[in-house]
């Protein structure tokens, strides 16, 4: 009889290895079926219980120790990352910049991404006296620091001041420079500029315009001749790569922006479409 039981056993294990599965349904519609588990007086979800499903959880540093060789055959792997300040972004992990979901495309791991919520805007302004970075060829980088931030998650920025890209595509700039105080014709030719990955020579740059303000008061109509703004914005579309650095910069013909005490920056980055 026990022979028969052990045989009946090993049968039915075989069938229900290979038959679709169900948890708290005796009638999965899937391979793997997954219902809440029902009040037994009412016959809807207790109340009682936590409801849902749970992704592995871990750190990207505990990811980064994993030796495992993830290839096609991992492909949809899910897993969800609980802390990024340790670890790295080397190889597989490129993409895996913040908290969240992420699933293995096959090469590369991939966050998955509420589409209703853009996570690459960035939005900085930057006003008063402040210091440039100077580099060659007269240019001068303009280090946007936290307190600039208006917008935009912390890992967009770098404590050197620099956008990170946070994954390829092709992404939306728009960059304004103001100086008050000065005429644009005692600058020289000045330029705004963007440069990528801590290079000296911008990716794309574009001469400054010299604009006079006029306020309007209702009764006197001031002109504000005597306090000249000179400024210009340069709005621009780039293929970038996960993992780039965009830094604005400026540069004069003939005035120091060190003596120029009101200096302001504003600058907009976003994604609008993958490559």
């Amino acid at each position: 009889m026990r022979k028969l039981f052990f045989v009946a056993a090993i049968l039915s294990f075989g069938f229900t290895a290979h038959a679709q599965i169900g948890i708290n349904t005796t009638s999965p519609k899937m391979t793997m079926d997954v219902e809440f588990q029902k009040d037994p007086l009412t016959g809807g979800p207790d109340n009682s219980k936590h409801i849902g499903l749970k992704a592995p959880t871990l750190t990207r540093e505990q990811l980064t120790q994993n030796t495992a060789i993830y290839g096609m055959d991992q492909s949809g792997a899910l897993v969800y990352i609980t802390d990024v300040n340790g670890g790295d972004m080397l190889g597989q992990r490129v993409n895996m910049n913040s908290k969240g979901y992420y699933y293995f495309d096959g090469n590369v791991w991939k966050k998955m991404i509420d589409t209703n919520r853009n996570t690459t805007l960035f939005k900085a302004f930057k006003t008063g006296t402040w210091s440039l970075l100077s580099l060659t060829g007269g240019w001068n980088r303009v280090s946007i620091d936290a307190a600039d931030k208006q917008m935009g998650a912390a890992t967009l920025l770098n404590a050197n001041g620099e956008y990170v890209v946070p994954s390829d595509g092709i992404y939306q700039i728009k960059y304004e420079f103001r100086i008050q105080g000065i005429n644009a014709n005692l600058l020289g030719k000045s330029y705004l500029g963007l440069i990528k990955n801590g290079g000296s020579v911008p990716i794309e740059d574009k001469q400054m315009d010299s604009v006079t303000l006029s306020l309007n008061l209702g009764i006197i109509n001031l002109d504000l001749a005597d306090v000249p703004v000179s400024g210009t914005i340069m709005n621009t579309v780039l293929e970038l790569n996960s993992g780039d650095l965009i830094s604005p910069v400026f540069k004069t013909g003939a005035v120091s922006l060190g003596l120029l005490t009101n200096k302001q920056v504003s600058i907009y980055i976003y994604k609008i479409s993958d490559m």
